[in-house]
């Protein structure tokens, strides 16, 4: 019994740190899982990947292989190998991507199917499938983001992130709830700048607290559909929460208004025409590190 899935990586719009809401936009980086089932009762992984931190991903990989089995299998064993070419530690939700692609390929492992599911029918589940020959899509992402919070990553996968990397395009969520309250598409080029050195901001979540007021109007924002206005914002108020710096988001402006730091940084991500992130790509390769460049994608994860 083997299961193949992608996953696609994930850029932030606004952060869910301060108030509890999130939103998230799918990005062209994936991670792809292979998982196959046997009858040995142990769980093992392989992670192929150029970054440091395979460890963590490793055993964020068994935990969502092992969290399905729990849900929906027969107790199982298995092996899932993982490749990803989303930088880890970097803020664009490798652990997403990775979580997502290994419940999926588990599901296609078990020869289940993804049910009916949307991503607007978010009543709780867990626990209790009507059938256990198919998983609703929006199930598989409250499994993802749980087996992240159970296992040793620095940065768990948080239900924005989740849910723009599962269902593609743009979602925007109340993360305590676990509720996708909208969904849209964007067609937009990215550029991403990724410091020499990746690690995740150590987070003051007391610090970002105080930026609710903020986050409030950023949502208020995304509610409107000012998707990059909204970025913007988050860039400045979170850069500083977190203790990044503001001048590459400066540096963007007045060029594009879509540019934040993303997730718990440190990367940066800037969204608009090719044309115009071309000019920001001259200032962002003054800076060490590199300058990607990628884009928005309208589909999300996928059994392959």
């Amino acid at each position: 019994m083997k299961g193949h899935a992608t996953a696609p990586a994930a850029g932030t719009i606004l952060s869910p740190l301060a108030n509890g809401f999130g939103s998230a936009f799918a990005i062209d980086m994936y991670s792809t899982a292979t998982v196959e089932l046997n009858d040995s009762g142990s769980i093992s992984s392989e992670v192929s990947t150029t970054e440091n931190g395979s460890e963590s991903l490793s055993n964020l990989s068994e935990r969502c292989l092992e969290a399905c089995i729990e849900t929906v299998g027969d107790n199982q064993g298995g092996s899932v190998y993982v490749e990803t070419e989303v930088p880890l530690n970097s803020g664009l939700n490798a652990t997403s991507a990775t979580a997502n692609a290994v419940v999926l390929a588990t599901v296609d492992a078990l020869g289940m199917s993804i049910g009916e599911g949307s991503a607007q029918d978010t009543s709780d589940t867990s626990g209790s499938h009507e059938s256990r020959d198919s998983l609703p899509l929006i199930d598989v992402a409250k499994l993802a983001v749980t087996a992240t919070e159970d296992s040793d990553v620095i940065i768990p996968s948080t239900f924005d992130s989740a849910t723009a990397s599962l269902f593609g395009g743009i979602t925007v969520t109340d993360n305590i709830e676990n509720e996708i309250i909208q969904r849209d598409q964007a067609e937009w080029d990215v550029l991403v700048w990724l410091p020499a050195k990746l690690m995740s901001g150590e987070i003051d979540y007391e610090r970002c607290k105080r930026l609710t007021i903020i986050a409030d109007q950023i949502l208020e924002l995304i509610q409107k559909e000012r998707y990059t206005d909204a970025m913007m914002l988050n860039g400045f108020a979170f850069s500083s929460a977190l203790r990044f710096p503001s001048q590459p988001i400066v540096e963007a402006l007045p060029l594009t208004n879509g540019v934040t730091v993303s997730g718990t940084g440190p990367s940066y991500i800037a969204v608009g025409k090719t044309s115009t992130l071309e000019k920001v790509r001259q200032y962002w390769e003054l800076r060490k590190g590199s300058v990607v460049e990628t884009a928005a994608v309208r589909d999300g994860a996928q059994i392959v």
